[in-house]
Parts: C-alpha cells; structure tokens; sequence
C-alpha cells in the first residue's frame, strides 16, 4: 500500500512538471488529467494507511520547479506517461496479489477503476 502511494506521488509530480513544460496543449491536458487521476488514488492509499495508524508520505510538489523549458520532446513525455500508467496498473496487481489482506485491496482498487474521472476517454491525435 506504502509503495503504491508512494509511486503515485511520484507520477504526480511528474505529470505536474511535464505539464507545464509541453508544446502541445493536447499532451498538456493528458499530463494534468493523469496528475488529477494519482492525486485521487494517493488520496485514497493515504486515507487507508492512516485509517491503520500508518505513516503517510509527504507530497514532492516541492520538488517541480516553475520551469517552462523543456527537456525532452513531447512524444518522449508521453512515451513516459503511459510507461509509468502501465507499471502502476501492475504494481496494484502486485499489491493485490502479495496482500494479507486481499479482500479489502480488491475492494479498494476495483473502487479507484470505478471513479467517474476514470470513464471519461478521450483521445490524442
């Protein structure tokens, strides 16, 4: 669970940073889209975690900085947007699989699959 909040605040941060570093302004709302998808899931995690009496992670929004240069091109970006996508879907089926506790965590992310923000397709050209 720690490990899943954890690379979700990561991907934010990153999606923050390649956000406002993007020449197109379509790959500019697929990075804030998948920010506001990890900020609902990191919300989530960290809402259990401290249901349990369990140490939350601070966010690393400190961390971006205010940059508009940016260092890769968009099509690298995005490659790396959809990476990350794709390992956090298997990271939670780790984390579903290694759990003790595995009714309650396939509770939980079949929960994060249903949120009205993940319905929603839309696609970049």
């Amino acid at each position: 669970m720690f490990a899943n909040l954890q690379k979700n605040e990561l991907g934010r941060a990153a999606m923050m940073a390649w956000s406002q570093v993007v020449q197109s302004k379509e790959v500019g709302k697929f990075m804030v889209r998948g920010k506001e998808i990890a900020t609902k899931h990191a919300k989530v995690f960290a809402l259990v975690l401290e249901e349990g009496d369990l140490p939350v992670l601070m966010t690393w929004d400190s961390e971006v900085t205010d940059s508009k240069v940016a260092p890769f091109s968009d099509k690298l970006l995005m490659f790396m947007a959809t990476a990350l996508t794709a390992l956090s879907i298997g990271f939670y089926g780790t984390g579903m699989a290694t759990s003790l506790e595995k009714i309650c965590l396939s509770i939980m992310f079949a929960y994060l699959r249903k949120l009205p923000h993940l319905r929603k397709t839309e696609r970049i050209s």
